[in-house]
Protein backbone atom coordinates (compact mmCIF):
# COMPACT_ATOMS: atom_id res chain seq x y z
CA UNK A 1 0.00 0.00 0.00
CA UNK A 2 2.34 2.67 0.98
CA UNK A 3 6.39 2.82 0.49
CA UNK A 4 7.17 4.36 3.21
CA UNK A 5 9.36 2.73 5.78
CA UNK A 6 7.81 4.14 8.60
CA UNK A 7 3.55 3.98 7.61
CA UNK A 8 2.37 4.44 11.30
CA UNK A 9 3.32 7.43 13.74
CA UNK A 10 5.73 7.71 15.74
CA UNK A 11 5.30 4.81 18.76
CA UNK A 12 2.11 3.56 17.40
CA UNK A 13 2.45 -0.23 16.86
CA UNK A 14 2.66 -1.24 13.01
CA UNK A 15 0.79 -4.11 13.23
CA UNK A 16 -2.11 -5.74 14.85
CA UNK A 17 -1.12 -9.63 14.24
CA UNK A 18 -0.29 -10.44 10.51
CA UNK A 19 -2.18 -7.10 9.68
CA UNK A 20 -0.26 -3.95 9.07
CA UNK A 21 -2.33 -0.97 10.38
CA UNK A 22 -1.10 2.50 7.85
CA UNK A 23 -1.99 5.97 9.06
CA UNK A 24 -4.91 7.31 8.54
CA UNK A 25 -5.77 3.93 10.90
CA UNK A 26 -4.21 3.44 14.19
CA UNK A 27 -4.67 0.30 16.47
CA UNK A 28 -5.79 1.63 20.26
CA UNK A 29 -9.68 3.61 20.87
CA UNK A 30 -8.51 7.13 21.21
CA UNK A 31 -4.66 6.50 21.79
CA UNK A 32 -3.89 9.23 19.50
CA UNK A 33 -2.19 6.96 16.57
CA UNK A 34 -5.08 7.17 14.21
CA UNK A 35 -6.58 9.82 12.50
CA UNK A 36 -9.14 10.53 14.48
CA UNK A 37 -11.89 8.11 16.41
CA UNK A 38 -13.74 6.50 13.16
CA UNK A 39 -10.08 5.25 12.09
CA UNK A 40 -9.48 3.56 15.26
CA UNK A 41 -8.36 -0.30 14.91
CA UNK A 42 -9.52 -2.20 18.01
CA UNK A 43 -6.48 -5.00 18.20
CA UNK A 44 -7.97 -8.14 20.04
CA UNK A 45 -4.83 -9.61 21.63
CA UNK A 46 -7.21 -12.73 22.87
CA UNK A 47 -6.86 -14.39 19.34
CA UNK A 48 -3.33 -16.43 18.38
CA UNK A 49 -2.27 -14.15 16.41
CA UNK A 50 -4.23 -11.17 17.69
CA UNK A 51 -7.31 -9.97 15.06
CA UNK A 52 -8.01 -6.41 14.08
CA UNK A 53 -11.81 -5.25 13.94
CA UNK A 54 -13.29 -2.16 12.86
CA UNK A 55 -15.52 -0.37 15.48
CA UNK A 56 -17.31 1.69 12.90
CA UNK A 57 -19.48 -1.18 11.30
CA UNK A 58 -21.51 -3.71 12.76
CA UNK A 59 -22.36 -7.14 11.59
CA UNK A 60 -25.82 -9.20 12.00
CA UNK A 61 -25.71 -9.09 15.61
CA UNK A 62 -24.04 -5.72 16.01
CA UNK A 63 -20.44 -6.83 16.34
CA UNK A 64 -17.50 -5.00 15.63
CA UNK A 65 -16.36 -6.69 12.15
CA UNK A 66 -12.59 -8.05 11.28
CA UNK A 67 -10.92 -6.43 9.44
CA UNK A 68 -8.65 -8.68 6.72
CA UNK A 69 -7.21 -6.33 4.75
CA UNK A 70 -6.46 -2.21 4.25
CA UNK A 71 -5.24 -1.18 1.11
CA UNK A 72 -5.03 2.76 -1.05
CA UNK A 73 -8.77 3.24 -1.29
CA UNK A 74 -10.61 0.17 0.43
CA UNK A 75 -11.44 -2.25 3.68
CA UNK A 76 -11.60 -5.67 3.36
CA UNK A 77 -13.99 -7.13 6.16
CA UNK A 78 -14.77 -10.80 7.31
CA UNK A 79 -17.64 -11.68 5.15
CA UNK A 80 -21.04 -12.89 6.44
CA UNK A 81 -23.14 -15.49 4.18
CA UNK A 82 -26.69 -16.08 5.05
CA UNK A 83 -27.39 -19.61 3.66
CA UNK A 84 -30.39 -22.41 4.34
CA UNK A 85 -29.60 -25.75 4.23
CA UNK A 86 -32.14 -29.10 3.38
CA UNK A 87 -32.10 -32.30 4.47
CA UNK A 88 -32.40 -35.51 2.64
CA UNK A 89 -36.37 -35.05 1.95
CA UNK A 90 -35.43 -31.07 0.71
CA UNK A 91 -37.28 -29.98 3.90
CA UNK A 92 -35.80 -26.63 5.02
CA UNK A 93 -33.92 -26.79 8.10
CA UNK A 94 -35.20 -24.42 10.78
CA UNK A 95 -32.56 -22.35 12.56
CA UNK A 96 -31.36 -20.66 9.72
CA UNK A 97 -32.34 -16.82 9.41
CA UNK A 98 -34.08 -15.41 6.57
CA UNK A 99 -32.25 -12.39 6.22
CA UNK A 100 -29.20 -10.78 6.54
CA UNK A 101 -27.99 -7.34 7.87
CA UNK A 102 -24.60 -4.98 8.02
CA UNK A 103 -24.60 -1.65 8.98
CA UNK A 104 -22.15 1.19 9.75
CA UNK A 105 -22.55 2.79 12.79
CA UNK A 106 -23.60 6.49 11.48
CA UNK A 107 -23.73 8.64 8.56
CA UNK A 108 -20.31 10.04 9.75
CA UNK A 109 -18.09 7.61 9.68
CA UNK A 110 -15.39 7.86 6.54
CA UNK A 111 -16.50 4.13 4.66
CA UNK A 112 -19.38 3.26 2.73
CA UNK A 113 -20.34 -0.46 1.12
CA UNK A 114 -18.46 -0.39 -2.14
CA UNK A 115 -20.62 -0.07 -5.00
CA UNK A 116 -17.56 -0.66 -7.78
CA UNK A 117 -15.72 -3.29 -5.93
CA UNK A 118 -18.47 -5.44 -4.53
CA UNK A 119 -21.13 -7.64 -6.14
CA UNK A 120 -24.32 -9.70 -4.63
CA UNK A 121 -23.29 -13.56 -5.01
CA UNK A 122 -25.82 -16.36 -4.82
CA UNK A 123 -24.65 -19.88 -5.27
CA UNK A 124 -26.84 -23.17 -5.52
CA UNK A 125 -29.73 -24.96 -6.96
CA UNK A 126 -33.26 -22.59 -7.67
CA UNK A 127 -32.15 -20.30 -5.06
CA UNK A 128 -32.56 -16.45 -5.37
CA UNK A 129 -31.76 -13.64 -2.72
CA UNK A 130 -32.64 -10.01 -3.20
CA UNK A 131 -30.58 -6.48 -2.03
CA UNK A 132 -31.57 -3.74 -0.54
CA UNK A 133 -29.35 -0.80 0.46
CA UNK A 134 -29.43 2.15 2.75
CA UNK A 135 -28.15 5.66 1.36
CA UNK A 136 -27.68 9.01 3.70
CA UNK A 137 -30.74 10.52 4.45
CA UNK A 138 -30.40 13.47 1.98
CA UNK A 139 -27.87 11.79 -1.04
CA UNK A 140 -26.83 14.42 -4.21
CA UNK A 141 -28.23 11.85 -6.42
CA UNK A 142 -30.99 8.95 -5.44
CA UNK A 143 -30.32 6.02 -6.99
CA UNK A 144 -33.30 4.79 -9.43
CA UNK A 145 -33.13 1.46 -7.87
CA UNK A 146 -31.59 0.66 -4.51
CA UNK A 147 -31.70 -3.10 -5.01
CA UNK A 148 -31.09 -5.89 -7.04
CA UNK A 149 -31.54 -9.71 -7.24
CA UNK A 150 -30.20 -12.77 -8.98
CA UNK A 151 -31.40 -16.48 -9.22
CA UNK A 152 -29.55 -19.55 -9.86
CA UNK A 153 -30.73 -22.94 -11.58
CA UNK A 154 -29.06 -26.65 -11.39
CA UNK A 155 -29.96 -29.27 -14.02
CA UNK A 156 -30.80 -33.22 -12.67
CA UNK A 157 -27.14 -33.72 -12.99
CA UNK A 158 -25.60 -30.81 -12.38
CA UNK A 159 -23.85 -30.96 -16.06
CA UNK A 160 -24.60 -26.97 -16.94
CA UNK A 161 -22.45 -26.48 -13.39
CA UNK A 162 -18.97 -25.47 -14.60
CA UNK A 163 -16.29 -23.99 -12.34
CA UNK A 164 -15.20 -19.88 -13.17
CA UNK A 165 -18.66 -19.12 -14.51
CA UNK A 166 -21.35 -17.57 -12.10
CA UNK A 167 -23.89 -17.47 -15.27
CA UNK A 168 -27.22 -18.33 -13.61
CA UNK A 169 -26.11 -22.59 -13.69
CA UNK A 170 -25.39 -23.13 -9.84
CA UNK A 171 -24.02 -19.32 -9.01
CA UNK A 172 -25.21 -15.81 -10.43
CA UNK A 173 -23.61 -12.15 -9.62
CA UNK A 174 -25.29 -9.20 -9.96
CA UNK A 175 -24.10 -5.08 -9.89
CA UNK A 176 -25.05 -3.80 -6.52
CA UNK A 177 -26.15 0.17 -6.92
CA UNK A 178 -23.73 2.41 -6.79
CA UNK A 179 -23.45 5.96 -3.86
CA UNK A 180 -22.74 6.22 -0.15
CA UNK A 181 -23.95 3.13 1.15
CA UNK A 182 -24.70 2.75 4.91
CA UNK A 183 -25.90 -0.50 5.43
CA UNK A 184 -27.83 -2.94 3.12
CA UNK A 185 -29.70 -6.26 3.85
CA UNK A 186 -29.84 -9.63 1.95
CA UNK A 187 -33.15 -11.91 1.68
CA UNK A 188 -32.84 -15.44 0.89
CA UNK A 189 -35.58 -17.35 -1.51
CA UNK A 190 -36.56 -20.77 -2.62
CA UNK A 191 -37.37 -20.79 -5.70
CA UNK A 192 -38.73 -24.73 -6.38
CA UNK A 193 -38.22 -28.08 -4.19
CA UNK A 194 -34.63 -29.45 -3.87
CA UNK A 195 -35.47 -32.97 -4.06
CA UNK A 196 -34.29 -32.94 -6.99
CA UNK A 197 -30.74 -31.49 -5.89
CA UNK A 198 -30.05 -32.17 -2.40
CA UNK A 199 -27.79 -35.23 -2.69
CA UNK A 200 -25.17 -32.47 -4.58
CA UNK A 201 -26.36 -29.20 -3.22
CA UNK A 202 -27.64 -29.39 0.86
CA UNK A 203 -27.37 -26.04 1.13
CA UNK A 204 -27.63 -22.26 -1.02
CA UNK A 205 -25.97 -19.41 -0.32
CA UNK A 206 -26.00 -15.72 -0.59
CA UNK A 207 -23.29 -13.03 0.18
CA UNK A 208 -21.89 -9.22 -0.79
CA UNK A 209 -18.48 -9.69 -1.78
CA UNK A 210 -15.56 -8.16 -3.16
CA UNK A 211 -15.73 -9.25 -6.52
CA UNK A 212 -12.54 -9.94 -7.62
CA UNK A 213 -11.66 -12.01 -4.55
CA UNK A 214 -14.72 -14.82 -5.14
CA UNK A 215 -14.16 -17.53 -7.39
CA UNK A 216 -16.70 -19.90 -8.00
CA UNK A 217 -15.35 -23.52 -8.23
CA UNK A 218 -18.42 -25.15 -9.47
CA UNK A 219 -19.94 -28.70 -7.96
CA UNK A 220 -17.31 -28.46 -4.82
CA UNK A 221 -18.45 -24.93 -3.48
CA UNK A 222 -22.29 -26.75 -4.01
CA UNK A 223 -21.21 -29.53 -1.56
CA UNK A 224 -18.40 -28.10 0.87
CA UNK A 225 -19.64 -28.24 4.19
CA UNK A 226 -16.97 -25.15 5.31
CA UNK A 227 -18.21 -23.18 2.26
CA UNK A 228 -19.65 -20.25 4.59
CA UNK A 229 -16.59 -19.99 7.24
CA UNK A 230 -14.21 -20.39 3.88
CA UNK A 231 -15.60 -18.06 2.20
CA UNK A 232 -16.26 -15.59 4.77
CA UNK A 233 -12.37 -14.86 4.56
CA UNK A 234 -11.53 -15.96 1.00
CA UNK A 235 -14.48 -13.88 -0.30
CA UNK A 236 -14.54 -10.19 2.16
CA UNK A 237 -16.41 -7.46 1.71
CA UNK A 238 -15.25 -4.29 0.65
CA UNK A 239 -15.79 -0.95 1.95
CA UNK A 240 -14.76 2.68 0.45
CA UNK A 241 -12.79 4.76 2.93
CA UNK A 242 -11.73 7.94 2.65
CA UNK A 243 -10.81 11.41 4.05
CA UNK A 244 -13.71 12.68 5.57
CA UNK A 245 -16.28 15.71 5.38
CA UNK A 246 -14.28 17.70 3.10
CA UNK A 247 -13.74 17.72 -0.97
CA UNK A 248 -9.92 18.82 -1.73
CA UNK A 249 -10.96 22.36 -2.76
CA UNK A 250 -12.62 22.90 0.52
CA UNK A 251 -9.76 20.87 2.92
CA UNK A 252 -6.81 22.58 1.01
CA UNK A 253 -8.38 26.31 2.33
CA UNK A 254 -6.62 24.56 6.10
CA UNK A 255 -3.64 23.37 6.03
CA UNK A 256 -3.49 22.46 9.23
CA UNK A 257 -6.36 19.85 9.03
CA UNK A 258 -5.68 19.27 5.02
CA UNK A 259 -4.56 15.17 4.78
CA UNK A 260 -2.42 15.31 2.05
CA UNK A 261 1.30 16.22 2.86
CA UNK A 262 4.22 16.88 0.60
CA UNK A 263 4.70 15.78 -3.63
CA UNK A 264 1.22 14.33 -3.31
CA UNK A 265 -2.49 15.18 -5.12
CA UNK A 266 -5.74 15.19 -4.14
CA UNK A 267 -8.61 12.95 -5.71
CA UNK A 268 -12.55 13.66 -4.58
CA UNK A 269 -14.61 10.26 -3.71
CA UNK A 270 -17.04 11.52 -6.19
CA UNK A 271 -19.71 9.46 -4.52
CA UNK A 272 -19.40 10.89 -1.13
CA UNK A 273 -22.65 13.00 -0.37
CA UNK A 274 -20.69 14.60 2.77
CA UNK A 275 -17.64 15.12 1.30
CA UNK A 276 -14.43 13.10 0.83
CA UNK A 277 -10.88 12.86 -0.61
CA UNK A 278 -8.00 10.70 -1.00
CA UNK A 279 -4.34 11.65 -0.98
CA UNK A 280 -1.68 9.92 -3.43
CA UNK A 281 2.01 10.58 -4.23
CA UNK A 282 2.83 12.32 -7.62
CA UNK A 283 3.76 10.42 -10.74
CA UNK A 284 7.25 9.11 -9.84
CA UNK A 285 6.80 9.73 -6.46
CA UNK A 286 6.92 6.83 -3.55
CA UNK A 287 6.51 7.09 -0.02
CA UNK A 288 3.47 7.96 2.27
CA UNK A 289 0.84 10.70 1.80
CA UNK A 290 -0.72 11.07 4.73
CA UNK A 291 2.52 11.00 6.87
CA UNK A 292 5.45 13.60 7.11
CA UNK A 293 8.16 13.66 5.01
CA UNK A 294 5.35 12.92 2.43
CA UNK A 295 6.60 11.37 -0.70
CA UNK A 296 10.16 11.34 -2.02
CA UNK A 297 10.74 10.97 -5.95
CA UNK A 298 11.75 7.34 -7.68
CA UNK A 299 15.41 7.74 -8.68
CA UNK A 300 14.99 5.97 -11.74
CA UNK A 301 18.41 5.74 -12.47
CA UNK A 302 19.41 4.30 -9.72
CA UNK A 303 19.85 0.27 -10.24
CA UNK A 304 21.19 -0.09 -14.08
CA UNK A 305 19.77 -3.63 -14.34
CA UNK A 306 16.12 -1.99 -14.16
CA UNK A 307 16.92 1.35 -15.37
CA UNK A 308 14.90 2.36 -18.51
CA UNK A 309 17.72 4.06 -20.13
CA UNK A 310 19.59 1.96 -22.19
CA UNK A 311 23.30 4.03 -21.87
CA UNK A 312 23.12 7.07 -19.94
CA UNK A 313 20.18 7.87 -17.49
CA UNK A 314 20.26 11.10 -16.14
CA UNK A 315 17.27 11.18 -12.73
CA UNK A 316 15.28 14.59 -12.41
CA UNK A 317 12.90 15.16 -9.46
CA UNK A 318 9.53 13.20 -10.63
CA UNK A 319 11.10 12.16 -14.03
CA UNK A 320 14.61 11.00 -16.16
CA UNK A 321 16.15 11.29 -19.30
CA UNK A 322 18.20 8.85 -21.36
CA UNK A 323 20.70 10.13 -23.78
CA UNK A 324 23.87 8.42 -26.01
CA UNK A 325 27.06 9.31 -25.57
CA UNK A 326 29.71 10.91 -27.82
CA UNK A 327 29.41 8.37 -31.09
CA UNK A 328 26.14 6.63 -30.28
CA UNK A 329 22.64 8.12 -32.19
CA UNK A 330 19.46 6.93 -31.03
CA UNK A 331 16.96 8.08 -28.04
CA UNK A 332 18.34 6.13 -25.63
CA UNK A 333 15.53 4.07 -23.99
CA UNK A 334 15.29 0.13 -24.24
CA UNK A 335 11.96 0.15 -24.90
CA UNK A 336 12.59 3.19 -27.72
CA UNK A 337 15.95 3.49 -30.12
CA UNK A 338 18.05 2.81 -27.76
CA UNK A 339 21.90 3.68 -29.17
CA UNK A 340 23.54 2.47 -32.01
CA UNK A 341 27.04 3.50 -32.33
CA UNK A 342 27.69 6.08 -35.19
CA UNK A 343 30.40 4.81 -37.66
CA UNK A 344 32.46 7.51 -39.37
CA UNK A 345 31.68 8.14 -42.87
CA UNK A 346 35.05 7.43 -45.38
CA UNK A 347 35.06 10.19 -48.26
CA UNK A 348 37.65 8.67 -51.03
CA UNK A 349 38.50 11.00 -52.94
CA UNK A 350 39.34 9.65 -57.23
CA UNK A 351 41.68 11.58 -59.78
CA UNK A 352 43.53 11.01 -62.95
CA UNK A 353 46.99 11.59 -63.34
CA UNK A 354 47.95 13.14 -66.85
Amino acid sequence: MFTAPNITKPNCPRKCGDLTIPYPFGVGFGAGCSRSLWYDIFCMTSFNPPKAFLLAANDQYGNAVEILDISESHVRLRNQVLNKCFNSTAVISPEFPDTLSFNLVTTLVPYSVSGTANKLFVVGCHDASHFESAFDATPTVIPSDQGTSCSTYCSFDARNVAAGKCNGNGCCQAVIPGGMMRSYSLSFDILMNHTSTVTYNPCGYSFVADQESFKFRGIPDLNDPNFVNRTAYEAPLALDWFIENDTCADAQRDLNSYACVQNTTCVDVIDSDIGGYRCSCLPSYQGHPYLSPGCSDINECADPSSSPCSMICTNIPGNYTCSCPSGYAGDGRKQGTGCKRQFPVMKVALGTNC
